[in-house]
């Protein structure tokens, strides 16, 4: 027998999430949304059995509980529920939240519920659907119970599940942020430089599929440190100073941070896996450091 689930949010994540279930056979037995317009469209949309938006609609609910909520609103909703007369033997309370730890929800823990964490590395932008199948998922709970629940669920889900610590959390949810966030961020700034071009007759997203395609599908195959290339590893210093110089005269601060913060990267990345610097490398690591300490 399934366990029963009821989620609270219908946001991104409950979207995609919910998705899963379904398709692994699970049900939703009852939907929690901040409008009643939202929750009844949700409830539709995948097959749960009640709507609400009432967290007075647990009190006779056992199973387990996803709060698909950011991550603000977690500790908040660990108050509210508390205060209600809910089953605590039977229930477990899981939020997806990637930086967040189970102390989040202490008070539930303290009435005797269950409570853990499940974070799926993926990026959920919109309520559109994304396939969390071969995902990883961090999941942290102090229960054994649980533990072993959620993992079962996980692999049912396609999921591929790990145990984290409470203390690891920060820095593993740091490392989906370099990944993942950051990565739109720098996109977002070569576009702006792009456009400062006034070149109209190419697409800046047509521009940049095919290395982004080729980027990618090196680093899938021959890992990070063998992925890169250009002026950098070349050690070609002119052209690192004649950048820096560009960025400076355009008045494009951030563009300029970006690119001395992620030039030394790389040059520190090269200095880990070829155990040195080239000639033509080190003077541009002295431009950098140089360029750095001026801001």
């Amino acid at each position: 027998m399934k366990n029963q689930i009821a989620i609270v949010g219908t946001g991104k994540i409950a979207h995609s999430f919910s998705a899963a279930l379904k398709t692994a056979g699970y049900s939703v037995s009852l939907v929690i949304g901040k409008s009643l317009i939202h929750a009844k469209k949700f409830a539709k949309k995948f097959s749960a059995e009640l709507y609400s938006v009432e967290l007075t609609s647990l009190e006779d609910f056992k199973g387990l509980i996803f709060l698909a909520v950011p991550d603000s609103a977690i500790k908040e909703i660990d108050k509210q529920l508390t205060k209600l007369n809910l089953k605590w033997k039977h229930i477990s309370v899981v939020h997806f939240s990637g930086s967040l730890t189970v102390d989040e929800l202490k008070n539930i823990g303290a009435k005797g519920g269950k409570t853990g964490s499940l974070h799926i590395m993926q990026s959920f932008p919109t309520t559109k659907i994304v396939d969390i199948k071969n995902s990883f998922s961090a999941i942290e709970t102090r229960n054994l119970f649980l533990k072993r629940k959620l993992f079962s669920l996980a692999k049912e889900l396609k999921l591929i599940p790990f145990e984290i610590k409470t203390e690891q959390k920060s820095l593993y949810h740091l490392t989906g942020i370099f990944v993942s966030n950051f990565m739109v961020a720098n996109l977002y700034l070569a576009k702006k430089l792009f456009e400062k071009t006034s070149i109209r007759d190419v697409d800046f997203i047509d521009l940049i599929r095919p290395i982004l395609i080729t980027t990618q599908k090196n680093i899938l195959s021959n890992g990070i440190e063998n992925s890169i290339s250009g002026p950098i590893e070349r050690g070609d210093f002119r052209t690192i100073k004649s950048h820096i110089n560009k960025l400076k005269k355009e008045k494009a601060f951030n563009e300029l941070n970006a690119f001395l913060i992620m030039s030394k990267s790389i040059l520190d990345m090269i200095r880990a896996s070829a155990g040195g610097l080239t000639e033509g490398q080190l003077l541009i690591e002295k431009e950098l450091l140089f360029s750095i300490k001026r801001g």
